[in-house]
Parts: C-alpha cells; sequence; structure tokens
C-alpha cells in the first residue's frame, strides 16, 4: 500500500475519532486493514485523543 494511502486512512480514522463516529472509524479502520495497516480500536484512539486535547 501506498504512503499517501496510508496517511490519508490514518488521518480518516483521526478526523472520525472527533466527530464521535464510531461506525466511520469502523469502516476506516476495515478499508486499511486490508492491506496491514492496523489501527487501533476506536476507544482506545479516541482516549487517546482526549488525552491529547
Amino acid at each position: 500500500m501506498a504512503y499517501e494511502t496510508k496517511a490519508l486512512l490514518i488521518a480518516l480514522a483521526d478526523i472520525a475519532c472527533r466527530t464521535n463516529a464510531k461506525e466511520v472509524y469502523r469502516t476506516i479502520a476495515k478499508m486499511a486493514n486490508a492491506e496491514g495497516v492496523i489501527l487501533k480500536p476506536f476507544e482506545e484512539a479516541k482516549a487517546e485523543m482526549e488525552e491529547n486535547c
């Protein structure tokens, strides 16, 4: 998978966390995981985001 695609998927997952869109995040994670990019579970990613704000 191209680096740009990986970066895009990570950015989309970040946006989904900020909008509290759990289902959107899960869909993005499925897309990312198809090529070996393993995203954190939604709850873990959301907790980290809240810690850093």
